[in-house]
């Protein structure tokens, strides 16, 4: 919020960080102490926000739940998100980069636009378990109307990440690009006209993978997208941090810039034409 012009004061002295990374991720553009003004909005934990003109309270579970054990892993378990990836044979996969946390805070800040636009001086609760079931509803929709939750199908899911000799392509594409797809892995067997309708092909999608992988094991992410690109279809290399920084659509765009000796993503917004100053 800084980065669009807010001043930012928060109340966690600087020594409660673990390391210099997480005090400049968590604390970069706010200032520590008390406000010397009364704040105009105040986000908070399990704190007060006494004084505030508006004020938006995130935590774990709704408003008035009783203290139970919880956490960001664990709900997003009990709203079904962890059953939609991985392999059903296996235990959950925890997903990197606090997904829901994330998008409680997108909760948190469309709430405070709102309160603040309306005029209307006022508190909100964003609960992480709430903002699960909302990311989650269409499973819900689909158990209420069939009887039947979406689950995580594995091998047998229709879109896939496959292994490729320099690491891993996310194998996606639409319906017509199917006979691209063949073309690319270059076997015949999938010229089996069991394979020429979707339906067919999503009821035995555990087939089609093993034949990919097998034919592009010994391929580059660089050979796949190349021929990919050419032929427009859909395709992705799984990217590291380091070949994400350096991707050329995110030199391009300046994705990244450089504050206190460390790089860190920019807000991806432009203003005017302008991306705005990342203030330290």
């Amino acid at each position: 919020m800084s980065d669009l012009g807010a001043r930012v004061v928060s109340n966690a002295a600087e020594n409660t960080f673990r390391d210099a990374r997480t005090r400049l991720f968590l604390s970069l553009g706010k200032a520590h102490g008390a406000p010397a003004e009364r704040p105009r909005l105040a986000l908070v934990g399990g704190a007060s926000a006494a004084g505030a003109e508006t004020s938006v309270r995130v935590a774990l579970l709704p408003e008035g739940s009783p203290d139970i054990p919880m956490s960001e892993f664990t709900l997003m378990a009990a709203t079904g998100l962890l059953d939609l990836i991985g392999d059903p044979a296996r235990e959950p996969l925890r997903l990197p980069a606090g997904q829901l946390a994330r998008a409680a805070g997108l909760a948190a800040f469309t709430a405070a636009a709102g309160l603040i636009r309306g005029g209307v001086a006022g508190s909100a609760h964003v609960s992480l378990l709430d903002v699960g079931l909302w990311l989650n509803w269409k499973s819900f929709v689909l158990a209420r109307e069939t009887g039947r939750a979406p689950h995580r199908l594995g091998r047998g899911a229709e879109w896939q990440v496959l292994a490729c000799r320099d690491g891993f392509i996310g194998l996606v594409y639409r319906e017509q690009d199917w006979d691209a797809v063949k073309a690319l892995v270059g076997d015949p067997r999938l010229d089996d006209p069991g394979f020429d309708l979707r339906a067919d092909r999503k009821a035995r999608s555990a087939e089609i993978v093993a034949i990919v992988e097998e034919r592009i094991a010994d391929r580059t992410r660089a050979d796949i997208m190349a021929f990919a690109s050419a032929h427009r279809i859909p395709l992705g290399p799984v990217l590291t941090t380091a070949e994400v920084i350096d991707d050329p659509h995110s030199v391009a765009r300046g994705a990244f810039v450089k504050a206190e000796g460390a790089l860190l993503p920019r807000l991806p917004v432009l203003w005017n034409g302008s991306p705005l100053e990342t203030r330290p």
